[in-house]
């Protein structure tokens, strides 16, 4: 336990800068290079969230804003802010990634079957689009181009209106599935037991997808072979980061928001095993839409952003600790 402690404490830590004035910070995203891509809108949605939550008459409307409201991209890599697509917003919750050719992916957390999801050249210019369905928790895109998806429980019990020829439930009836940027299905989650209800944390190294989700939160490696499943006892990840056959889980539900527990993959269908466990540096209570800290895992690293510092871990830092 003293070793994880001085392993959070000792974190590569470094001050996010600053957007350009009259821009603000919508959401991140961990990227397969370890940068960090920053989603910025040039209106105000915090004001707006805040107007909305007390739902009083006339409050305020985050999606009437951003349907007007202009996003812009950028990529820090721990030196430079790099600028990179402007486009329309269209909507206030926003999941964005990277193709392995510079490509942009931004997709609507909430979607429809008349609109689909953007593709943008890293100017900016339009160059499809592809349909992933409603309720989208998690976006990741692998080393081969393929797209990632996890649902949460409104996606997965929903979207009736997506239908694939020969199959008679929609792709998000899995919980977690990949397709190509044509949308074309290519792999899902097989809903054994425990079934699979909701995404809670998605990450991808190489071409291989690794899920932790409700109920029960096993730990599931998809999309390398046949579907492996690891037992926990862990409840509310949010984040999850992989190295070989150790596990960082990161969040929980309530007061244990912030914990971090490293875990080993046993045997197959065996219980994965707790190594160690500490508390990630944020405090529990900050729960508003504006000042909730992202947190994520990319490969074998779980990126945490809070009060503007980006903190970084690596699964090798708490095994060498």
């Amino acid at each position: 336990m003293t070793a994880a402690l001085e392993t959070l404490r000792h974190a590569a830590s470094i001050t996010l800068p600053p957007l350009p004035m009259g821009w603000q910070v919508v959401t991140y995203a961990a990227l397969a290079d370890g940068s960090l891509a920053i989603l910025g809108t040039d209106v105000d949605l915090r004001a707006e969230h805040r107007r909305g939550s007390d739902g009083a008459p006339g409050a305020g409307d985050p999606f009437r804003l951003a349907r007007r409201a202009t996003a812009r991209l950028w990529t820090f890599d721990g030196h430079a802010l790099a600028e990179g697509p402007t486009f329309p917003m269209a909507s206030p919750s926003l999941r964005v990634d990277r193709f392995p050719d510079g490509r942009w992916l931004v997709v609507r957390t909430r979607s429809d079957v008349d609109c689909g999801e953007r593709i943008f050249a890293p100017g900016g210019a339009i160059l499809g689009s592809v349909y992933l369905g409603d309720g989208i928790e998690h976006l990741k895109i692998d080393d081969d181009g393929r797209i990632w998806v996890g649902w949460c429980d409104e996606g997965v019990f929903g979207n009736s209106s997506w239908q694939i020829p020969g199959r008679d439930a929609p792709p998000s009836a899995a919980g977690v599935a990949c397709f190509d940027e044509q949308g074309g299905l290519l792999h899902q989650a097989e809903q054994t037991e425990p079934l699979i209800a909701d995404c809670y944390a998605l990450n991808v190294a190489g071409t291989a997808a690794w899920a932790c989700t409700y109920m029960s939160f096993p730990i599931t490696a998809l999309g390398s072979g046949p579907q492996r499943r690891w037992a926990t006892s862990l409840a509310g990840v949010r984040a999850i980061a992989v190295a070989g056959d150790h596990v960082l889980a990161a969040g929980g539900y309530g007061e244990e928001d912030n914990r971090l527990t490293l875990l080993k993959l046993n045997g197959e269908g065996e219980e994965a095993g707790t190594l160690c466990e500490g508390r990630l540096p944020f405090f529990p209570e900050k729960r508003y839409p504006d000042v909730h800290p992202y947190l994520d895992g990319r490969r074998d690293l779980l990126h945490l952003v809070d009060g503007g510092i980006w903190h970084r871990w690596s699964v090798q830092d708490f095994l060498t600790a």
